[in-house]
C-alpha cells in the first residue's frame, strides 16, 4: 500500500432530483426520527417526573423519634401514603411502557 487513504464519496439515489424534491425527502426523514425519539426513553420521563412531583409534593414535618426531634422530614410511611395517592395519576393501565 503506498499509504493514502481514499475515502468513498457519498451519493444519493438520484442524483437528477431537484433540490426542493431532497428538502421534502430530509424533512419527511426528520418528521420520522422525531417520532421514533418521541417513544424513546418514556420510562425515563415518567420516572423523572415522579420524582419531581415526590421532591416538590412531599409535606416535610417535625418528627420525634427516641427523645430527640427532626426537623423538615418525613416518615417512610407518610412517604408511601403519598406515592400511593400520586402514582395513579402518572400511569396508565391501557399503556405498556418499556
Amino acid at each position: 500500500m503506498s499509504g493514502k487513504i481514499r475515502l468513498k464519496e457519498y451519493h444519493s439515489r438520484n442524483n437528477n432530483i431537484d433540490n426542493k424534491e431532497n428538502n421534502e425527502e430530509s424533512s419527511e426523514s426528520n418528521a420520522n426520527d422525531e417520532s421514533v425519539l418521541e417513544g424513546r426513553f418514556k420510562a425515563t420521563r415518567m420516572w423523572n417526573g415522579i420524582l419531581r412531583r415526590f421532591r416538590n409534593g412531599m409535606p416535610l414535618k417535625r418528627h420525634r423519634r427516641q427523645l430527640r426531634t427532626y426537623e423538615a422530614c418525613f416518615t417512610g410511611r407518610e412517604a408511601i401514603d403519598f406515592l400511593m395517592n400520586e402514582l395513579p395519576k402518572f400511569i396508565s393501565e391501557d399503556k405498556e411502557i418499556t
